[in-house]
């Protein structure tokens, strides 16, 4: 119980830090739907490593 609440906040900080990345990229002029695409594939690759 003492390591679960720093892993819920580490894990809800990167989960707002990835809503907001995503935000960003998005409005990217030209080629933010194409940078979301790449965020979308490489994101679940990340967060397996990081599982790991």
């Amino acid at each position: 119980m003492q390591l679960a609440g720093p892993m819920l906040v580490a894990q809800v900080l990167s989960l707002l830090y990835n809503i907001v990345d995503r935000i960003y990229i998005g409005r990217i002029p030209d080629i933010g739907f194409l940078a979301l695409g790449g965020v979308g594939l490489c994101f679940p690759v990340g967060v397996l490593m990081a599982a790991f």
